[in-house]
């Protein structure tokens, strides 16, 4: 056999692993993975702390990932309507309610709009 194809299936059964790691961690349909807040405060375990903020991690992404996924689906729309993609009055609207969102939420709105203003900002440049 050569290294190629035995590196291939090595590859291969650590991706396999990693799976079913993962599905018997979160369970077969974890979509939406939950930490709640009783999770957070009834454990003293650094480790468990940690996968939780892998887990809310697993969760930004994959919500950045749909966000992405709609805001491709509506500029596509947008081209063939013939409108002008970027809409600075709608990208107002959404740094406007993030920022109600963050007070709301006890978070720092200047560190939230940062973040915001780089999602947004690169789903512009990414089209």
């Amino acid at each position: 056999m050569s290294n190629v194809v035995l590196l291939s299936i090595i590859i291969l059964m650590f991706f396999t692993l990693l799976i079913l790691i993962y599905r018997n961690h979160y369970g077969k349909n974890s979509d939406d993975i939950n930490v709640s807040d009783n999770d957070i405060y009834n454990t003293d375990n650094i480790r468990s702390l940690r996968n939780m903020i892998d887990t809310v991690d697993l969760n930004i992404l994959k919500n950045i990932r749909k966000r992405s996924l709609i805001v491709k689906r509506i500029w596509d729309i947008k081209k063939q309507r013939g409108i002008n993609i970027y809409d600075e009055d709608r990208e107002k609207i959404i740094l406007n309610r993030i920022n109600k969102y963050a007070t709301a939420l006890k978070l720092d709105e200047e560190k939230i709009n940062k973040i915001y203003t780089n999602i947004i900002g690169d789903h512009f440049h990414s089209a």
